[in-house]
């Protein structure tokens, strides 16, 4: 297994797998997430399901892989991040939020740079009723 990581940088090799690129994400960003899918598709009429890639996957296991380096800036918002693995990896990913004890989709503040999502979970994550 090959990865070189550097100030919130990532190499993303044809041997990394998806657990090791969402484990350095976490490291990055405690209180987010990500879960990759090769594609969206209705599972029955107005619903959507989505099918995850196993966290076992490589990179290398894609058409036309081409080595990325990804900077896991936290003024970089979700929907740059969508864009970067949707370009690159023709992948689809979601960025999960800690609220409390459950993970929630940042579909609505997609536009939120990570700081500031990360910082809402850390926010969330203390707060008691």
């Amino acid at each position: 297994m090959i990865i070189i990581a550097m100030n919130n940088s990532l190499q993303i090799s044809k041997h990394t797998s998806i657990s090791l690129l969402q484990g350095y994400f976490n490291g990055c960003f405690p209180y987010l997430k990500l879960e990759f899918f090769k594609k969206r598709h209705n599972a029955f009429p107005g619903t959507a399901r989505i099918e995850y890639l196993s966290p076992n996957f490589q990179f290398g296991d894609l058409n036309n892989f081409n080595e990325e380096t990804l900077n896991f800036d936290p003024e970089m918002t979700v929907a740059e991040l969508e864009k970067f693995f949707r370009q690159k990896f023709n992948l689809g990913i979601l960025v999960f939020r800690k609220s409390g004890n459950t993970w929630i989709e940042t579909t609505l503040t997609w536009s939120w740079t990570l700081g500031r999502q990360n910082d809402e979970g850390l926010e969330l994550a203390n707060f008691s009723v």
